[in-house]
């Protein structure tokens, strides 16, 4: 509901938006890029003391199925091992970003 909401506002505006996505993990301790074959990400202070991930892909959603689409096929390559009750269970903590550039 809430891609469709943000899509639906933007197409109701008066300006042009395009929405990008990123996702990465993170997984004993190291950071990966879930839309670039799971490449090592640097973390780091710019010279504000700001973090900075370095590396990470921004995949462009032109409707809400690209963004959907996108976003699945993130967790589908999330890092998973089986436990006694789920087979599938998260071994990493996943971050989504979504961008929104107004132009």
């Amino acid at each position: 509901m809430a891609i469709d909401s943000l899509f639906s506002e933007a197409q109701n505006s008066n300006k042009k938006f395009d929405f990008y996505i990123s996702f990465f993990e993170i997984y004993g301790g190291r950071l990966f890029d879930l839309l670039n074959n799971k490449n090592k990400l640097q973390v780091l202070e710019d010279k504000n003391q700001k973090v900075q991930i370095f590396g990470l892909e921004e995949k462009l959603a032109e409707n809400p199925n690209e963004m959907r689409d996108i976003i699945d096929l993130a967790n589908s390559i999330r890092t998973t091992h089986n436990t006694v009750t789920n087979e599938t269970s998260s071994r990493s903590h996943a971050i989504c970003n979504v961008i929104i550039k107004n132009f």
